[in-house]
């Protein structure tokens, strides 16, 4: 993971706290398709990019939060896997994971998936985050 991950998560998560409808991130090591992934599993309502290449030295996305009867839905998010210490599981370690409260993200050679698709998928990989 990324310091610009770990970066775009603690500040989706702060205004989130901060009771605020979206968040301004600049695109400069951000990936589409983590924020894509972010998208698809619910952590975020929607996402647009501001500015052009030609016309913004820096182009810029907002981030639209997602919240459920005025809780948010990051309230519960930590990062497991930092850039200095890496937690790695394996298929095995996956499927003996039986929390059904929260979700883990791992970074797998399919991309960014779920401690459950990783179990449909037969696959393991590198612990990110937990929501």
């Amino acid at each position: 993971m990324s310091k610009a991950q770990i970066y775009l998560l603690l500040t989706i998560k702060t205004a989130s706290l901060l009771q605020k409808e979206n968040v301004k991130a600049p695109l400069k090591f951000i990936s589409i398709s983590f924020l894509i992934t972010l998208y698809k599993h619910g952590i975020i309502q929607n996402f647009i990019k501001l500015g052009s290449v030609f016309f913004s030295k820096q182009p810029n996305i907002l981030i639209y939060l997602r919240y459920f009867f005025t809780n948010s839905t990051v309230k519960n998010l930590k990062i497991i896997s930092k850039p200095s210490l890496y937690l790695h599981l394996c298929f095995r370690d996956v499927c003996l994971i039986h929390d059904k409260k929260h979700t883990l993200f791992i970074s797998t050679s399919k991309g960014i998936l779920t401690n459950l698709e990783c179990k449909l998928k037969k696959l393991g990989g590198i612990v990110l985050f937990k929501c």
